[in-house]
């Protein structure tokens, strides 16, 4: 089709060419046919290159984007070990890329689909006329894995199996080389509490004969609720006075907290947003959240849950003084 456009617009070209040398021979201009003639002739070389050059670049599956710049983008996503076998193809209006991603071996299916369809997503959104991009899901080396990371998606993946959820892992290693895990498991709260722990036997047996060092497997049961609840947002001026003085006694945060008071199914619950130092680990930062959540829970006793979001302190000044768009 592109072909055809271009011979039709040349043919345009020559059309009025041709003209332009009828004209010149009726003036007598007999030299006039010959320089228009070898016009003619350049614009479908001209043509002809042009087509070409496009066509043989797809035929032969030229490099459509660069692959570092590809794998650059796919080793971002959370998950991704190595990327390899990088191949793009297509045209300057339209490239398809293929790549190989190797995962850690012990990550579920559902894991492994979501880091193909994340590094699919980046791709398209990041680099320039890619239309398609297809992912080939490998598991890396098992060797190649820390004992931490092949411990925790091992568990994860005997909870997806079982229908559970898990959350909170803690592993701790004793000198003789003995494993101590620690975990919430969620369990769906509609089930008796017989059938929830036999959930967790079953898991913990599992847990130990997935890794055979394990010398204890604790889970901590924790109901999931499969009903929607609605709340009821309460201000409450002396409470919010409460969580800012608390605040100011156990936590250094930058910029004004966002307290959010609700009540779901008559119980008390609050959102909180802290801004603190970007530059702080996000190990320190939880430290600090969960102090608070200690003391909130102290301070008021009917509190039923405390939700505590923390944020870099420029995410409060952007909120606070918008940049107006031109």
């Amino acid at each position: 089709m592109i072909a055809d456009a271009t011979h039709t617009k040349t043919d345009l070209y020559v059309t009025g060419s041709v003209i332009i040398s009828l004209v010149g021979v009726w003036l007598g201009w007999a030299w006039l046919d010959l320089i228009v003639a070898l016009i003619v002739v350049g614009l479908i070389l001209r043509a002809a290159f042009g087509i070409l050059r496009s066509a043989a670049g797809s035929l032969a599956d030229v490099v459509g984007v660069d692959a570092f710049e590809v794998e650059n983008i796919a080793r971002e996503v959370a998950g991704v070990r190595f990327v390899h076998n990088i191949r793009s193809r297509g045209t300057t209006e339209a490239v398809f890329v293929d790549l190989h991603v190797k995962v850690d071996p012990a990550m579920s299916t559902s894991q492994a689909h979501a880091v193909a369809s994340e590094v699919e997503r980046r791709l398209r959104a990041r680099i320039r006329n890619v239309v398609d991009a297809v992912v080939h899901i490998e598991p890396a080396r098992f060797e190649e894995s820390s004992n931490w990371d092949r411990i925790a998606y091992g568990l994860r993946q005997i909870a997806e199996g079982m229908g559970l959820g898990l959350h909170d892992l803690h592993i701790h290693v004793d000198p003789d080389g003995e494993y101590l895990i620690d975990m919430d498991l969620e369990i769906n709260g509609d089930k008796s509490l017989l059938e929830a722990h036999q959930l967790a036997e079953d898991f913990e047996r599992r847990a130990r004969q997935y890794w055979p060092e394990a010398k204890q497997v604790n889970t901590h049961m924790e109901p999931l609720k499969s009903e929607l609840f609605f709340h009821e947002k309460i201000q409450d001026a002396a409470l919010d006075q409460k969580i800012s003085a608390l605040l100011d006694r156990f936590v250094e945060i930058e910029g004004t907290p966002e307290i959010y008071s609700h009540r779901v199914d008559g119980h008390l619950h609050v959102s909180l947003k802290l801004f603190m130092d970007p530059q702080i680990s996000l190990t320190d930062a939880h430290i600090d959240a969960e102090k608070v959540k200690r003391e909130l829970y102290d301070l008021v006793p009917e509190m039923a849950r405390v939700v505590i979001h923390v944020e870099p302190v420029e995410y409060f000044e952007k909120s606070a003084n918008p940049k107006k768009e031109n």
